[in-house]
């Protein structure tokens, strides 16, 4: 015990730890459940029962909740503070994304069953709108503009990107894309929305004032995912089929530069001062560390089998990596040397992950 003390010491350094217990939460598919993490103590804190199938997971930033879209239609509500369910609310079948407002007062659920958004009052816990899609749509990624004024939902049946208008309460605008879309990014000002699409190979640029497509950037084989820098500038797209991550110029529209990082990136994560990329390595079972400013490689560090989400502590001291293959989280050290600390049980079926600091007293 006292030297696993003595290293989280050294672990947190002089710095002052967050105020507050900070908790991960793994959407653990397979087990039906939501397995809890204790970042501070780095050990498992619970597993709580869910509604079948878990799939995405969203912290709120206000209160001591924590929202889980469920593949069995319920958007479940968990009292981080007690790690139990505290209530639940049905939307229709299949939900496939989740996305939250930045005042975390309300939610949207993508469903599948029948092709829909829901809109959902996390005070009121309750559906305060259901807003149809065209049939056969099949969104399997939304994003909410930061404006709060557009909703935009990438459609992989309709090889399109869906434009809701919240005010309008429906689909204002349908852009066609060379092939199927598999995430999204919208920039800051709410100007444009970016749509990877990887069978074709190309970033798909949208504007939003008058919903029309103005280019594709090619930037290189099955783009995936794509990370915006917090300060607007730059993006990065994960290319899994040729080994690469490309950064992107939201300025120009330009590819930048391509950097070859491990085998089939997945997924990319940007910390908050924009000068650091994190790249989850899928087919090499490894992290790429980029210094993004000098655009260099910095490490690659293991991180499990099939590691593809990702999530760093509120200091970014911590990096928690979720493994598909393995079924684990990795925790990962960044300040230099970076370094993987442990392994922890993640669930069965691990497909999403969320941090939250969780307050000493609760704000409901």
């Amino acid at each position: 015990m006292a030297i696993a003390v003595c290293f989280l010491a050294t672990l947190w350094g002089c710095s002052p730890r967050p105020a507050g217990r900070e908790l991960a939460f793994v959407a653990a598919e397979r087990a039906n459940a939501v397995t809890v993490i204790d970042v501070n103590a780095m050990k498992p804190a619970a597993s709580i029962p869910v509604s079948p199938a878990p799939i995405a997971v969203r912290a709120c930033p206000v209160r001591n909740e924590i929202y889980v879209a469920t593949r069995a239609g319920q958007l479940e509500i968990i009292d981080a503070q007690h790690l139990r369910v505290a209530g639940s609310v049905r939307v229709s079948g299949s939900p496939a994304a989740l996305a939250l407002s930045d005042d975390g007062n309300t939610a949207f659920v993508a469903s599948r069953v029948p092709p829909a958004v829901h809109v959902i009052d996390l005070r009121a816990r309750r559906v305060v709108r259901s807003i149809p899609l065209p049939r056969n749509s099949d969104p399997v990624a939304l994003q909410l503009a930061p404006n709060g004024n557009l909703l935009c939902v990438a459609d992989a049946a309709g090889r399109q990107l869906q434009v809701i208008d919240l005010g309008r309460r429906g689909v204002v605008a349908r852009v066609g894309l060379p092939a199927a879309p598999s995430h999204l990014q919208i920039l800051l000002d709410s100007s444009q929305v970016y749509a990877a699409v990887p069978e074709a190979g190309v970033v798909s640029v949208v504007e939003l004032k008058q919903m029309k497509l103005l280019t594709h950037l090619p930037t290189g084989l099955r783009p995936l995912h794509l990370a915006l820098k917090p300060d607007g500038g730059e993006m990065l797209a994960c290319n899994a089929g040729s080994n690469s991550v490309a950064i992107l110029s939201s300025y120009t529209d330009e590819v930048s530069l391509t950097m070859p990082v491990g085998a089939a990136p997945v997924e990319a994560l940007v910390t908050r001062d924009s000068t650091r990329g994190y790249v989850a390595n899928s087919g090499s079972d490894n992290i790429t560390a980029i210094d993004i400013e000098n655009r260099k490689v910095l490490a690659a560090v293991p991180a499990g089998s099939g590691p593809f989400r990702m999530a760093l502590t509120s200091d970014e001291r911590l990096l928690l990596v979720l493994n598909s293959r393995s079924q684990d989280v990795a925790i990962i050290r960044v300040a230099p040397p970076i370094s993987l600390f442990t392994l922890l049980p993640s669930g069965a079926g691990p497909a999403d992950i969320a941090l939250k600091v969780v307050q000493r007293r609760a704000r409901f």
